[in-house]
């Protein structure tokens, strides 16, 4: 019997500027690819912001077996002084499984 937990955490925005970017192509139309982009609005806010995408064409000229799936994420940290923060976070997926 297998068990187990997950805990997935995500970087929150900073108040340094920052930006990341990847591409892969490949065979059977493989397209991934991905960014990310941290921002300090202020002394008190910043805001970050990640995106995904990957893509497949599959092993059949039917169709079948294409894949694909998008997803991003926004988040606004504000820190008004080293004991409070309040941090909104926004996730959306879009999955494509054929």
């Amino acid at each position: 019997m297998l068990g187990g937990a997950g805990n997935l955490i995500t970087n929150k925005p900073t108040q340094n500027y920052s930006a990341h970017g990847e591409l892969e192509i490949g065979n059977y139309n493989l397209f991934r690819g991905e960014a990310a982009l941290n921002v300090p609005v202020s002394d008190t806010v910043a805001v970050r912001g990640a995106f995904q995408t990957y893509r497949t064409g599959g092993y059949y000229k039917n169709g079948l077996q294409d894949n694909g799936q998008e997803s991003g994420r926004a988040e606004l940290l504000w820190k008004p002084d080293d004991r409070q923060q309040l941090l909104l976070e926004a996730d959306i997926e879009r999955l494509n499984y054929k």
